[in-house]
């Protein structure tokens, strides 16, 4: 198996672990959802996932107990709500400018220049008129993209093509999510109701910095 087989292989399983993370933020996840990644850390005991991170977070779920799924689900959305929604004022606002914006008010410079460089990229947010762009959910989906782009690269042969996915992979985490996320992280961890969202939190951040120092290899 060729290098450019392998990076693609690579750049498939990275685009998984974004996209996992993007649905967990942009969304409260159904009774379903949640047996299912419990159920999927338990399976995974046996397994090595390629990353620490990942065998980190899966051993964390794989503890839970499930219990009445319903119930599950229902103390995670009411976790969710607290954290990022409200109706209250949120415990831990999920953007990038409230924490690098200076001004800590939404849809700011920073917003922008989030939104920059997901044009120059040609990516399009498909919740572009819901949520400002630099919500934690929508700049790991935007990961997702490049790892995506990058593995077709590979797997067309195209290795200047997944050099440049890598190079904007590792400018965006560096320019965006790689400054915050542990903000956030610790933001929720300070809460009284932090819980499924801080060991979601620390995965996001421990996986970034994992992906990071891959890509500078």
């Amino acid at each position: 198996m060729g290098d450019l087989e392998l990076a693609g292989e690579m750049a498939r399983y990275r685009a998984s672990i974004y996209r996992t993370i993007s649905a967990l933020f942009l969304d409260n996840p159904d009774a379903r959802t949640l047996e299912g990644l419990i159920e999927a850390g338990r399976a995974a005991a046996d397994a090595e996932p390629p990353c620490a991170s990942e065998r980190d977070f899966m051993a964390a779920l794989a503890a839970v107990d499930i219990g009445d799924p319903e119930d599950l689900r229902t103390r995670v959305a009411t976790e969710y709500a607290e954290l990022f929604v409200g109706p209250r004022k949120p415990l831990a606002s999920p953007y990038e400018s409230i924490y690098l914006g200076g001004d800590r008010h939404l849809l700011n410079a920073t917003t922008m220049a989030v939104r920059s460089v997901y044009e120059d990229q040609g990516y399009h947010v498909a919740r572009r008129n819901q949520l400002p762009d630099d919500h934690i959910g929508l700049e790991m989906e935007f990961l997702a993209h490049l790892c995506d782009r990058e593995a077709a690269c590979c797997e067309a042969g195209d290795e200047g093509g997944a050099r440049g996915a890598q190079k904007a992979e590792a400018a965006f985490i560096t320019a965006h999510p790689g400054r915050w996320a542990s903000l956030l992280a610790d933001r929720i961890a300070a809460t009284w109701c932090g819980n499924f969202y801080a060991l979601l939190a620390r995965f996001a951040v421990a996986f970034l910095a994992e992906d990071a120092d891959y890509l500078q290899r």
